[in-house]
């Protein structure tokens, strides 16, 4: 998939993951094949809670946002809720990126208005891929 980008603007991704060699493999496909989009990546609950609260995640003004959900403190579904109750997120496209399969998150995140879930591939090439797909199509085809 070529990269597409027509209008020339910087695209913003927010990660919300705890572990730092999923955000580096993100990272590195990102910065390849989009080197356009500005990541800021949150590995820390405290700082994420911190950040939902005082408005600084919404001042990053996201494109777009990939969330784990099973994370220590704090689960991707806790953040949803909080996101829901701001409406300053309900246009902000939220992906759920989770090695989970077990239905009730599935239920879960979209009850609480996740945009996507998909489940994280178990290689780099398969990552990779999924992320081009995504990002594709959050970024560019889908109208927000």
């Amino acid at each position: 998939m070529e990269e597409l980008n027509k209008d020339q603007t910087t695209k913003k991704v927010v990660i919300i993951e705890d572990r730092e060699e999923d955000i580096a493999l993100m990272k590195r496909v990102i910065a390849k094949d989009f080197p356009y989009i500005e990541i800021l990546s949150i590995t820390d609950a405290d700082e994420l809670l911190r950040m939902l609260e005082n408005g600084e995640l919404l001042r990053h003004r996201p494109d777009l946002m990939f969330i784990d959900i099973k994370m220590p403190k704090i689960s991707g579904i806790e953040v949803l809720e909080i996101m829901e109750k701001k409406q300053e997120f309900d246009r902000v496209p939220k992906v759920m990126l989770s090695s989970s399969t077990h239905p009730n998150d599935l239920i879960s995140a979209y009850k609480h208005k996740a945009n996507s879930y998909l489940v994280k591939p178990s290689s780099y090439s398969n990552l990779k891929d999924v992320l081009k797909e995504t990002l594709h199509y959050w970024l560019h085809l889908n109208l927000n």
